[in-house]
This record gives C-alpha cells, sequence and structure tokens, in this order.
C-alpha cells in the first residue's frame, strides 16, 4: 500500500507542478503541428521519449550517467523524485519544494516560449 500520509500537501504541489509543466510542453508542440494527427503521434512520441529518458519506466539510479543528466530536463523526472521522497522516504513537503519549484519553472518557460512562438492565422 503507497502511503500519502506523510505529506498529501506535497503530493498535492508535485501533481499540480508536474501538470502545469507537462501543459507547457503541449501547448508549445502545438506550435509547430499543423494537424490533430500530427499532434497526436507527436505528443506519443515525446511522451514515450520522455518518459524513458526521465526513469518512468525503470529507475533511473540503473541508467548510464549521461542519461540521468538528460533526464533533469524533462519534468517526469522531477516529479517522479518528488513522489519517491514523499512515499518511499517519508519526507514532508518541505523537501519536494525544489523539485515544484523546478516544475514551475518548466512551466513557466516552456508556456513563454509558446506564447512567443505562436503565430496567428
Amino acid at each position: 500500500m503507497v502511503n500519502w500520509e506523510n505529506s498529501p500537501f506535497g503530493v498535492a504541489l508535485i501533481t499540480i507542478s508536474y501538470l502545469l509543466a507537462v501543459t507547457g510542453l503541449v501547448t508549445l508542440l502545438s506550435v509547430f503541428v499543423r494537424t490533430s494527427g500530427q499532434a497526436g503521434a507527436f505528443a506519443v512520441l515525446l511522451s514515450i521519449v520522455t518518459s524513458m529518458i526521465s526513469g518512468s519506466w525503470w529507475p533511473i539510479e540503473i541508467a548510464p550517467k549521461f542519461m540521468q543528466s538528460v533526464a533533469r530536463f524533462t519534468p517526469q523526472y522531477w516529479a517522479i523524485n518528488g513522489f519517491n521522497k514523499i512515499i518511499t522516504r517519508g519526507f514532508g513537503y518541505t523537501s519536494i519544494l525544489p523539485n515544484f519549484y523546478v516544475l514551475i519553472a518548466i512551466a513557466g518557460v516552456l508556456l513563454f516560449a509558446s506564447i512567443v512562438l505562436f503565430r496567428f492565422e
């Protein structure tokens, strides 16, 4: 059984900030695609690749060092790391604040890039 009781507030922070970061990523993707078919194909490809790189499919600790460095650029890495701090280590919400801040920064950068690159037609 998963122990969410240690920090339900921390779980909410990670979940909300992760959703914002993914929203930014998908919004940026929408700037570059032309059809809904392209959007679907690229969204699946993007989610699979970033999930593999970030440690969503296997523990990031078993990946080579360069892959662990690349994983830090994905929202999934920061969300998984934050959830691990709460679930497996029993930490409180203050321990996941760096993860929260990074996810919010990723969301901000991606949403800002989406706004700048968006072309009205």
